[in-house]
C-alpha cells in the first residue's frame, strides 16, 4: 500500500498527542461541512486492553483513561483487542473509543472513525448489525466529502481515486451508491438517519427519510426496508434508485466505476 505525500507530515504533527487533537478538529470539521449538531453519541470510559512487548512479544493488560479517545496499536494488538487483519481501524462503541492501525493510519480512517462515534448507530447498535454496510458506504461517502472541503489534496490524490493509497475510499460499491444517491437528493436528508441527536428512534427516521424523498418528486421511492428481500440493503436501495431516480443516477454511478467524485453532490 503507497501512502501520500502528506501522511508524513501528518503523522509527525499529531502522534505526540496520540492524535487527540486532530479528533477535536475531525468533531469541529463535520460540525462545520456536514451537521452543525454533531457530537460524540457516548462517553468515553475507562477500557482495559491488551498490549505487546515488541522486542520480547510478551503480552500484558493496560487501562486506557477515559480522557483518551483515540487508541494507536500495532497490528498484533489490533488483532488481540477483537480486530480483523489488516483493518486500519475500529470504533469501540461499548467503550466510546476509536482504535486505530499505527501502520496505517490516515485522515481517511480518522474522519471515518469519528463519524461512527457521532451516529446514531453507535448507539442503536441492533441498526448497525443489521444494515452494516449500507452505513459503512453512507460513512465513507460523508468521509470524502468532509476530505473534499477540508483536506482538498487528500482528497484528490488519495481519496477519491482506486490507487492503492492508505487513504483511498473504502466499502467501495456501496460508497458509488450515496456519491451518486447524492447527485439527486440533498446530502442533508440523510442526516436525521445517521446523526444521533438525542433520540434513538431510528425507524421513525428512516420512515421519514424515504417521505422526503417522495416530497422531493419522486413520488413512487420504495421504503426497501418494508419490502421482504433477500437482497443486502444497499443492493436493494441501489435497485431502487436506479428505478426511481433515473438516468442521472445511473450515468453518475457508472461513471464512478474507476474513480469517484463528490463535487457535485447537493448539499
Amino acid at each position: 500500500m503507497i501512502f501520500c505525500a502528506e501522511r508524513e507530515d501528518f503523522i509527525s504533527k499529531n502522534q505526540t498527542d496520540l492524535f487527540q487533537n486532530v479528533l477535536q478538529s475531525s468533531i469541529f470539521n463535520i460540525r462545520n461541512s456536514l451537521f452543525s449538531n454533531a457530537d460524540f453519541a457516548k462517553p468515553s470510559i475507562a477500557k482495559t486492553i491488551t498490549r505487546e512487548d515488541a522486542a520480547t512479544g510478551y503480552t500484558y493488560a493496560i487501562e486506557i483513561p477515559a480522557n483518551q479517545r483515540i487508541v494507536i496499536l500495532s497490528e498484533k494488538e489490533m488483532i488481540l483487542n477483537g480486530s480483523t487483519v489488516d483493518n486500519k481501524g475500529f470504533y469501540h462503541w461499548e467503550s466510546g473509543k476509536i482504535f486505530l492501525n499505527q501502520r496505517w493510519v490516515c485522515l481517511e480512517t480518522i474522519y471515518h472513525e469519528t463519524l461512527h462515534a457521532t451516529s446514531l448507530t453507535s448507539v442503536r447498535t441492533d441498526v448497525n448489525q443489521q444494515f452494516l454496510d449500507f452505513y459503512e458506504g453512507l460513512t465513507e461517502c460523508y468521509t470524502g466529502y468532509l476530505l473534499l472541503k477540508n483536506h482538498n489534496s487528500c482528497y484528490n490524490n488519495c481519496w477519491r481515486k482506486k490507487s492503492n493509497t492508505a487513504c483511498q475510499f473504502t466499502y467501495q460499491p456501496i460508497t458509488r451508491v450515496w456519491a451518486s444517491f447524492f447527485t439527486c437528493v440533498d446530502m442533508k436528508e440523510t442526516f436525521p438517519i445517521y446523526f444521533y441527536d438525542n433520540s434513538t428512534d431510528w425507524e421513525s427516521s428512516f420512515d421519514s427519510f424515504i417521505s422526503r424523498i417522495r416530497e422531493a418528486g419522486n413520488t413512487n421511492f420504495t421504503n426497501i426496508l418494508q419490502e421482504p428481500n433477500t437482497k443486502p440493503t444497499w443492493l436493494s436501495f441501489h435497485q431502487e434508485c436506479l428505478n426511481q431516480l433515473g438516468s442521472k443516477y445511473e450515468s453518475t454511478y457508472n461513471s464512478n466505476r474507476s474513480t469517484i467524485d463528490l463535487i457535485k453532490i447537493i448539499q
